[in-house]
């Protein structure tokens, strides 16, 4: 008895408070949400298209890389850090136009091709990653992708 006089009440009050919430003329989500169209580009793959178990000093490692966004892509850069050696630099700036469309993935594709720099000390890991900027200032770096199997890309230097 108590539990269903609860409910009505319950339901009343929910009338009455959506009624006075639907009155009023101003809109809490449309006075605070901005739409600005601009979108993050997406990077759906990279694939390592002539992988092997380690690659020597200047010898060139042909990366793939798949993306696509809803805004214009600027390009698309490509980083290198050496493990215990040095930190992440820039190794190759190259623009969104050199990529081209793939019916196959249905995405924008291009390929990166990474001279393997003189490394020290025999083996060195090499930790690459791929950044995909639109022009309206929004990325995605490979490492941050939702894309489980492009989490990190990493390859074995020998002098």
């Amino acid at each position: 008895m108590k539990t269903s006089k609860f409910i009505r009440h319950y339901l009343l009050l929910m009338i009455a408070g959506l009624t006075l919430v639907s009155c009023s003329e101003d809109n809490f989500f449309l006075d605070n949400i901005d739409q600005t169209g601009r979108s993050f580009p997406v990077i759906s793959n990279i694939i390592i298209q002539n992988q092997q178990d380690e690659y020597t000093s200047g010898e060139t490692v042909q990366i793939r890389v798949e993306f696509w966004s809803n805004d214009p892509v600027k390009e698309i850069v490509l980083y290198d850090s050496l493990v215990n050696i040095r930190d992440r630099e820039v190794v190759l700036t190259e623009p969104a136009a050199n990529a081209s469309f793939s019916e196959e993935s249905e995405t924008d594709v291009i390929i990166l091709n990474y001279t393997v720099p003189d490394v020290p000390e025999d083996p060195t890991t090499i930790n690459l990653q791929v950044e995909v900027i639109n022009e309206n200032g929004l990325s995605e770096i490979n490492t941050d992708a939702d894309n489980f199997t492009i989490r990190r890309i990493e390859i074995i230097a020998v002098p």
